[in-house]
Parts: C-alpha cells; sequence; structure tokens
C-alpha cells in the first residue's frame, strides 16, 4: 500500500480561496469533481489543523462592522451567513468522506490512522466554532434588525400622532380665528348702535331742554310785564291820591303845614320808588339765575353725554385689547 494518502483538494484550502469565492458554486458543483491530491502522513502531523484550512482572512474580521444601512443590505448579509455555512458543512462532509477512504486504505499503518483521527477532530472543532460564531453573527445581525423595525415604528408612530396634534392644533386656532372675528364684527355693531342711541339720546335731551329754556323765559317775560303793569298801576292810583291830598289840604293847610305834608309825601314817594327799583331788581336777579341754572343744566348735561361716551369708548377700547391678547395667545400657543 502506498504511503501517500489521497485527500480532496478542496479541503486544506488556502484563506484566499475560502474568503474571496464563498458565494461561487458549491462543492459539488462540476468545477470540484474529482480532483485529488496527495499528502504524506509524516506532511500532515507536521501542521496543525487550524493551518491546514484558513476560512478567513486575518487581516480582516469575519464579519464587518454593521453600519446603519438599509434592511434589504442586512437581509443580503444574513444570506451570505448562511450560504457561508452550508458551504462550510458541505466542506466538512467531503473531508470527513475523504479521510474515511483514507482510513479504509491504510488499516496497516496505526501512526497515520492516529494521524488522521486528530487532524479530523482538530478539522470538525474548527468547523464546529466557526459555525457557533456564524450563529452568533446571525443572532447580532437579526436583533440589529429587530431594533431597527422597532425604532422605524416608533418613529413612524411618533410622526403620526405629531401630525394629527398639528391638525388638531390648526384647525382649533382656525375655530378660534373665525369665533374671534364674528366677535369684533358683533362688538362692532353693538358699538355703533350704541354711538346712535346715545346720539339720539343727546339730540332729544337737548330738544327738551331747549323747550323747557322757552318755556322758562316765557314764563319770566308774562310775569316781568304783569310786575311791571302792576306797578304802573299803583304808581297811577298813588299819584292820583296824592294829587286829590294835596288839593284838599292845599286850600286848608297853612305854608309850613304844606312843606311838611310835601316832605313826607317827598320820603314816602321815594321810598315807594326804591321799593319798586328793589322789586325789579328782584325780578332781574330771579331771571338771571333762572337763566344761569338752565345754562348750568345745559353744561352739565353735555358733561354727563361727553362722560358716558368716553366711558364707552374705553370700554370698547379695553375689549378690544382683550381679545387681541386673546388672539396672541392663541397663536403662541
Amino acid at each position: 500500500m502506498s504511503s501517500d494518502t489521497n485527500v480532496n483538494k478542496s479541503s486544506p484550502g488556502t484563506a484566499e480561496e475560502q474568503s474571496d469565492e464563498p458565494d461561487g458554486p458549491l462543492p459539488g458543483s462540476a468545477g470540484d469533481q474529482e480532483t485529488k491530491v496527495t499528502l504524506s502522513p509524516a506532511k500532515m502531523s507536521t501542521k496543525m489543523s487550524t493551518d491546514l484550512i484558513e476560512y478567513v482572512d486575518k487581516d480582516h474580521s469575519f464579519l464587518p462592522v454593521i453600519p446603519n444601512v438599509q434592511r434589504s443590505q442586512l437581509e443580503n448579509r444574513l444570506n451570505t451567513q448562511e450560504r457561508t455555512i452550508a458551504f462550510l458543512l458541505e466542506q466538512a462532509f467531503r473531508i470527513k468522506e475523504d479521510l474515511s477512504a483514507c482510513l479504509q486504505g491504510t488499516h496497516g499503518f496505526q501512526k497515520e490512522e492516529s494521524l488522521a483521527r486528530k487532524l479530523l477532530e482538530n478539522h470538525i472543532q474548527t468547523i464546529t466554532s466557526i459555525v457557533k460564531k456564524l450563529s452568533q453573527n446571525i443572532e447580532i445581525l437579526e436583533d440589529q434588525i429587530r431594533v431597527r423595525d422597532q425604532a422605524a415604528t416608533g418613529t413612524n408612530f411618533a410622526v403620526q400622532e405629531l401630525n394629527n396634534k398639528h391638525l388638531h392644533g390648526v384647525g382649533d386656532l382656525r375655530g378660534r380665528v373665525a369665533r374671534f372675528n364674528s366677535l369684533s364684527n358683533n362688538l362692532y355693531e353693538e358699538v355703533e348702535k350704541i354711538k346712535k342711541w346715545i346720539e339720539n339720546q343727546f339730540i332729544k335731551y337737548e330738544k327738551d331742554q331747549l323747550g323747557q329754556m322757552n318755556q322758562c323765559l316765557k314764563r319770566l317775560q308774562e310775569k316781568l310785564e304783569k310786575s311791571e303793569n302792576k306797578m304802573e298801576e299803583k304808581l297811577l292810583q298813588l299819584s292820583s291820591k296824592l294829587g286829590n291830598f294835596i288839593n284838599t289840604h292845599k286850600q286848608e293847610a297853612e305854608p309850613s303845614k304844606a312843606k311838611h305834608i310835601e316832605n313826607k309825601l317827598s320820603k314816602k314817594m321815594s321810598q315807594l320808588e326804591k321799593h319798586i327799583w328793589d322789586e325789579l331788581e328782584k325780578m332781574q336777579n330771579e331771571y338771571q339765575s333762572g337763566f344761569k341754572s338752565i345754562h348750568d343744566s345745559l353744561s352739565s348735561l353735555q358733561q354727563i353725554h361727553q362722560t358716558k361716551m368716553d366711558l364707552e369708548i374705553y370700554k370698547v377700547q379695553k375689549d378690544l385689547k382683550k381679545l387681541q391678547r386673546k388672539i396672541v395667545e392663541f397663536r403662541e400657543a
């Protein structure tokens, strides 16, 4: 029996052959059919099992760092990892079959058999560790995909909620603006109505006061005329009485008595004239006081009207300022 053992060429392949073509044709394809090479047990014993089969490049990690990429790229990497696992498993089974065939042809060489068994065990352990590492990487990728999906779902939900709140706020703001417009229109109409009512009331009150003033003036004139007529009548009566008295006593009285009587009559005439002028002055004062009271009432009425107008304008301005503040608060909210 020959000391060389036939082994499949694909089992001790280099790192470049397995790392560069993990997605190529699998070991059962036409490119790997019946290609054999001979290795002596001495050469096999001088190499470790991890040195015979190098599956990854030492300058690069087995799995690349997963950036924040699209979901399709993550799925493509998962598919690549699965295909690599399938490729490694098939390669392991092919190596196992080749080694079994090699062992069947070398029953007489115990040393070669033990070396082959160690090689097989080391190779199986290497494959198992690689498969475990690939499984861990797959789980990490699945967790990342799950976390990314959850984050995307949460982001979509938050965006939808913000959109709903925005639409609700815009609708509420439009309703408030419409209510404010209607309220401002109603307030303007009420202000115009109040203004017209105040003007009408002022005109009416002014007419009433003018009528009362005219009536008072007429009454005063009538009273003055009556008092003047009475005074004239009294003066005429007194003058006639004096004339009669003078004529009757002129003949009888002496000159001294006549002078005395004339002095008395002159005193009485001066007193009567003073009384008449006092009455006239009193009537004139009453007339002036009445006219002054009417003028004061008109001025007070005008002042009351102006005060009412100022109060109404102040109330309207205050309401407008409140509405403006509410509009500013609504816009800020």
